[in-house]
């Protein structure tokens, strides 16, 4: 009997339009894994950059930032005055600012507004140095004791940031006492005016001519300013006088 060759069918062809099967669990795992595995080496190798670059910066030495100059006047003041109130009501005042905007008050002569500050100073500001400096000034100079404000000026090492800013006070006080003299006197002796506005020698000699003043016999002669012969005295601070009585007898104390 001849025996027949049983040939098995052959497999179809695959259908293109046949979507993929779907990967076994176990390949499913493995790939999760590796992409895992990726991610990780991927932030380690960062973190890795991030260490290095820290490191770098620590090694690195730092420059010293670049002290900003600013002159300080009688016409700048107004506005650092803006600046330092609205650092105070954001309540971002640190005890240098304040000291600086005591000092602003003094060198616009607004002695109401540095009692006020000094009143509602945080403990801390209020027993610094800055602002004991300050104040050394600022309250015999609202008791009108120009000697003893001169005086503790002078004793008193100010530091760089408010050093222009007492300089401003000390300039202001002399100009204002310039003008009572101007008022109050028709003659006075040189010595007395020295002290009345912490001049002497060339200085006083100096600022005698550029106001136009005349000296014979040690007496100086005050002439009053044409812009100050009309104007009133403030009612706040030293020119809180409203004769010439009261000026000289200022003047004399």
């Amino acid at each position: 009997m001849q025996e027949q060759q049983v040939t098995s069918p052959s497999a179809p062809p695959a259908d293109p339009t046949r979507p993929a099967d779907p990967p076994q669990p176990q390949q499913a795992q493995a790939s999760a894994e590796e992409h895992q595995q990726g991610g990780q080496r991927q932030e380690a190798s960062q973190a890795h950059m991030v260490s290095e670059a820290m490191q770098a910066d620590q090694q690195t030495p730092r420059q010293p930032t670049p002290a900003v100059s600013v002159t300080v006047t009688s016409s700048t003041i107004p506005v650092r005055v803006a600046q330092l109130e609205s650092a105070e009501l954001d309540g971002v005042c640190s005890t240098e600012m304040y000291a600086q905007l005591l000092a602003c008050y003094l060198a616009m002569s607004s002695w109401k507004q540095a009692q006020l500050l000094h009143w509602r100073l945080p403990a801390s500001p209020r027993k610094s140095d800055e602002v004991k400096a300050v104040w050394a000034v600022g309250k015999p100079l609202i008791q009108r004791k120009l000697s003893q404000a001169y005086r503790a000026y002078h004793a008193t090492a100010f530091t760089e940031a408010l050093r222009p800013y007492m300089e401003v006070v000390v300039q202001q006080s002399r100009i204002a006492a310039f003008d009572l003299a101007a008022r109050a006197y028709c003659k006075i002796k040189v010595e007395n005016l020295a002290q009345l506005v912490d001049l002497d020698g060339e200085d006083l000699k100096a600022a005698i001519h550029q106001r136009g003043w005349t000296v014979a016999s040690n007496f100086v002669a005050p002439l009053m300013a044409d812009d100050q012969k009309d104007k009133h005295p403030s009612n706040d601070g030293i020119l809180e006088v409203t004769t010439l009585v009261d000026y000289a007898s200022f003047l004399e104390n």
